[in-house]
């Protein structure tokens, strides 16, 4: 029964389900009081959305709407929501607050959580479009415009809209539509003119639901054309599959049967076209379709469906059928029609919504749209009477699916219904009841692999010695650093099997986790320190061009992580220089100071990223090394000591030690080469007896006067022979150590700074033999900053602040 009531200044009509025959009843009242009584109107051009347990109607073309711009009496219809109980079969009307939207017909919509999102559409007068973004909160019954119609963007109607989550964040993603020209176009877009003036896009948006900022994302792969009164679906979280609508074709609309899968990641929205062949079964194919409706269909062990009833052609004839489309999250699609009475199928501009009434069973409510078109009248005919709101009973039985029942608006009313609503209600209870047992079950031998798995880790951890030390608390592991100076400390959560980066970009630092590197039920810590000082030792003919890291995870992967260094050598142009940049590490733990660091293997160096990538599964402190001289001239070969004193993947850190103490025996071989080479550039010069005089008294000065440049050739012997000798070095994040010698760069960088706390960092004397000839390599040429680390005078002292690589150019000014 209906009963009209007022509340807080508004009309609202509510249901009170009274053990009364409501046709007996209206029997004995007056012509007046019956025609009180709430009835449902034609509509034609709009959505039908559902949320809970309701199904929500607002706008559409309607016998009573006036073809105006807007007034008192066009609000009237517009600011009132009917809205469906599916548990009830009763339909009741509710008037809104605040203002609704202008496009009433032809809009875009989709839901998110318990909000209704409305977009563009037509006023429902001649060629009048909008694009304003608005949102009806269904708790409230209350209109809110998030984005005010828009001069510089498109107007237009027949176009969709999604709900879809990526990276974090959810977006409602646009696409399409017509109308007239915009003012401003997107060349990554088309916009194609019809021959009466209309324009038809396949532009599209992202509006972001956290900040609402409205962006156009770039696109990539087979994009689909400019189109209109088509459909889009929602297969996960970020996939969509879009079928038919109106395409231009010599400036006349003509409709299409195309079908589009696209996906959206990092701001980009990929597109992928369905071919005829990939469809098999049958041998069927869609015909040409536009303003047709459409809807996903889901079982608890099927796969998402995709369900397309009625529509038109491009002569705007009715289009009898009812389409399935399987499979279409495996990619094995399938397509076969569903037989369903005319009653159904023979409607354009109608709404399609689907609604799981237990895993087995799903319901298709359909409401309104045109039947056809009088030709007297010249006009369009809605459906009416019993026919407007109908629900068609899918089943999945035998592995697809099939109709159980058709109802139409006499069924709604009756016992039967009551008696259907009642048997789903209780079967999707004991559904529910068969599929909490099941996931128990699940759980229960998940978490048995789980604790097989962890106990199996434990065995392999135990059974040998390995290089990076797995903890149970992933931070707590890298507490025993000792004098080290700490950037920064980070712990990330890896999670599931999904891929994942850990970015710590602000220090110079990504790790990229790939899929399948855990179970889906598994969560690892992983932590991550930035160091910008310590007492670190390097292989011969190496210099720091880069952080130190370390890193620590609280149990093993299944896969190889991928570590992504920042490095300070400028390559571009030069890619040749990357041969001489290598990856290092250190054990954490050592019985004494200083680290000592060995190359390892493998590694690349993009010449236009200012990174270095290598994928490892085991680590300790990791940073990248440049090698500064070379036996050969400037593209010459490394000197053979420096690649010997690297290790393979698998190698324990007892190899290490016993590799460098072998490196070590040559050393004084290699020295000697060295003062021989820089003996004969002096006498080349004619200055050697000079330069010999100045050594004598640089060696007696100590290292006071270390790291002094005047720009002449005699700085060529302390360069070369500073490669031996301990120097003080602060560790720039994101790339190359701070030289306390480098006057050039670091009067610039630390011109009105307070100094910073130094540890000692050394490189190991270069061995070779007394004929090895050595050419610089570049490396230290192409260094195109000094560190990252510096100090910011805003009132706190000793405040070290990292900043990114694009910034550095302001502190060399």
């Amino acid at each position: 029964m209906i009963v009209l009531q007022q509340s807080d200044g508004m009309n609202v009509v509510q249901n009170l389900d009274l053990n009364i025959n409501e046709e007996e009843l209206l029997e004995g009242l007056p012509q007046e009081l019956r025609d009180s009584t709430y009835k449902f109107k034609g509509r034609s051009g709009h959505s039908a959305p559902v949320i809970g347990g309701s199904l929500y109607l607002w706008g559409g073309t309607q016998p009573d709407l006036p073809l105006v711009h807007d007034s008192p009496e066009k609000r009237k219809v517009t600011s009132t929501v009917e809205t469906f109980s599916f548990s009830s079969a009763r339909w009741s009307s509710h008037l809104t607050r605040g203002t609704p939207p202008l496009g009433v017909s032809g809009y875009s919509c989709t839901t998110f959580r318990s909000n209704i999102y409305y977009f563009a559409g037509s006023c429902g007068h001649y060629e009048c479009f909008h694009n304003s973004l608005n949102v009806l909160n269904t708790l409230t019954m209350s209109w809110t415009q998030l984005h005010p119609t828009d001069e510089s963007r498109m107007k237009k109607g027949h176009a969709e809209m999604l709900s879809l989550k990526f990276d974090g964040t959810d977006y409602l993603f646009i696409v399409g539509g017509m109308g007239p020209a915009p003012a401003v176009k997107h060349p990554q877009f088309q916009y194609e003119q019809f021959k009466r003036g209309r324009v038809i896009t396949n532009e599209q948006l992202l509006y972001n639901l956290s900040d609402g900022q409205l962006t156009v994302p770039s696109v990539s792969g087979q994009c689909c054309p400019p189109t209109s009164t088509f459909t889009i679906n929602r297969i996960n979280q970020n996939k969509g599959i879009m079928f038919g609508g109106i395409v231009t074709y010599g400036g006349l609309a003509t409709a299409t049967n195309s079908v589009y899968i696209f996906n959206v990641t990092h701001n980009t929205i990929h597109w992928q076209s369905i071919n005829r062949g990939s469809i098999p079964g049958e041998g069927l194919w869609p015909v040409e379709n536009q303003s047709h409706a459409s809807a996903i269909i889901n079982g608890v062990s099927t796969s998402s469906a995709l369900v397309v009833i009625g529509g038109a052609d491009g002569a705007m004839q009715s289009i009898n059928e009812c389409l399935l489309f399987d499979n279409i999250t495996t990619g094995q699609y399938s397509c076969r029609k569903i037989p369903l009475p005319e009653s159904v199928t023979g409607r354009y501009s109608h709404s399609l919504t689907a609604v799981t009434m237990s895993p087995h069973c799903v319901w298709l409510v359909i409401i309104g749209g045109f039947k056809g078109y009088n030709e007297m009248l010249q006009t369009l005919i809605q459906v009416t009477d019993t026919n407007t709101l109908m629900i068609i009973e899918l089943v999945h039985e035998a592995g697809e699916w099939i109709v159980q029942s058709v109802l139409d608006g006499n069924d709604l009313t009756s016992k039967k219904y009551q008696e259907k609503e009642y048997l789903e209600l209780k079967t999707k209870v004991a559904d529910n009841e068969r599929y909490t047992a099941k996931l128990l079950i699940e759980k229960e031998q998940l978490q048995e692999k789980v604790t097989y798995l962890e106990e199996q880790s434990i065995k392999e951890t135990s059974s040998k010695e390995v290089q990076f030390d797995y903890m149970i608390s992933s931070m707590d592991n890298l507490e025993c650093l000792s004098d080290v100076q700490v950037a920064e400390k980070k712990l990330f959560l890896i999670q599931g099997d999904r891929p994942q980066l850990m970015n710590l970009e602000k220090y110079g630092l990504r790790i990229g986790v790939q899929e399948g590197s855990l179970l889906s039920s598994e969560t690892v810590e992983a932590a991550v320190v930035a160091l910008v000082g310590g007492q670190f030792e390097f292989p011969p003919n190496t210099v720091l061009v880069s952080a130190v890291y370390a890193v620590s995870l609280s149990k093993p992967l299944l896969k190889r992580l991928k570590l992504e260094i920042q490095h300070c050598i400028d390559l571009t142009g030069r890619p040749n220089l990357a041969q001489y940049l290598k990856f290092a590490i250190a054990p954490v733990n050592t019985p004494s100071l200083p680290y000592q660091f060995s190359i390892i293997e493998g590694g690349e160096f993009s010449s236009n990223s200012g990174y270095g990538s290598i994928q490892r599964k085991r680590f300790c402190f990791v940073c990248i090394l440049g090698e500064e001289w070379t036996n050969g001239g400037g593209d010459g070969v490394p000197i053979a000591s420096v690649n010997g004193d690297t290790e393979g993947e698998e190698e324990e850190e007892e190899e290490q030690q016993t590799q460098q103490e072998e490196n070590e025996e040559e050393e004084e071989n290699l020295q000697e080469a060295i003062d021989h080479w820089q003996q004969e550039e002096l006498e080349d010069n004619g200055e050697h007896q000079h330069q010999q005089g100045e050594m004598e008294e640089e060696k007696e000065e100590g290292d006071e006067n270390k790291g002094e440049d005047d720009g002449s050739s005699s700085d060529s012997s302390s360069d070369s022979s500073s490669v031996s000798n301990k120097t003080n070095n602060t560790i720039g994040a994101g790339g190359a150590a701070k030289e306390s010698n480098n006057e050039k760069n670091g009067s610039k960088i630390n011109e009105g700074l307070e100094p910073i706390d130094e540890h000692s960092c050394s490189t190991k004397p270069m061995p070779s033999s007394p004929m090895t000839e050595l050419h610089s390599t570049g490396v230290k040429e192409a260094t195109n900053y000094a560190g990252l680390v510096y100090y910011e005078e805003d009132g706190v002292r000793d405040l070290v602040t990292f900043t990114a690589a694009k910034k550095l150019d302001a502190l060399l000014e």
